[in-house]
């Protein structure tokens, strides 16, 4: 473990080359630290996302709810939350699949349906990027593995996005279970293709 220290001393990052592993974390006291970059973003998110509410371009959406997919990792992951931004950046539709395995909440299920539930509270942090358009908040039912299916506008906002993002959730997720992936088609196109039960993939 390397601890970076921040000139601000606001924070200091915790880096390793290999996320720690339970027994690693049963033997020790494990801080998640955020370096300077990852506060910068998460607070200009967060100002963003006020001005969102603000001008009534955020909506929570119940369209495709339940609705199950099946992505890139082979597994069908099902919608529990639909958020859309009405905003328009005016740059290339991708679509954005980010993947990850919680840590220390594992199979409870009252946990999940906590987490499922409450969410919802993180959405400043991560809906103020540029470019975002659509997200499905998604889950595999049995390995409880969690996934946020993503219409962005900008291939290097999608990028700049996800590599935030799983650099926030690595420390509370499971050995190599954060992973994200870009797909240069339309979020109507990508989720047509990998519905569940569509007759193309």
């Amino acid at each position: 473990m390397v601890q970076i220290k921040s000139k601000s001393r606001i924070v200091a990052k915790f880096v390793n080359q290999r996320e720690p592993s339970i027994s690693t974390l049963q033997k020790q006291s494990v801080f998640i630290w955020y370096d300077s970059y990852v506060l910068q973003q998460s607070w200009n998110s967060i100002t963003y996302f006020l001005r969102l509410v603000f001008s009534w371009s955020l909506h929570i959406g119940k369209q495709h709810l339940w609705e199950k997919y099946t992505v890139n990792d082979g597994k069908t992951y099902t919608v529990f939350r639909e958020t859309i931004s009405d905003k328009e950046y005016g740059e290339k539709e991708v679509t954005l699949i980010i993947g990850f395995r919680l840590r220390l909440i594992g199979n409870s299920s009252l946990f999940h349906w906590l987490f499922q539930h409450l969410c919802v509270l993180d959405t400043p942090i991560w809906v103020g990027f540029p470019g975002f358009k659509t997200k499905f908040w998604m889950v595999e039912p049995d390995a409880k593995d969690y996934l946020g299916l993503y219409r962005y506008q900008g291939k290097d906002n999608a990028k700049k996005y996800a590599e935030y993002i799983c650099a926030v959730l690595r420390p509370v997720s499971t050995d190599g279970s954060v992973w994200y992936k870009i797909e240069e088609k339309s979020f109507v196109t990508y989720t047509g293709d990998h519905k569940s039960g569509a007759t193309s993939m």
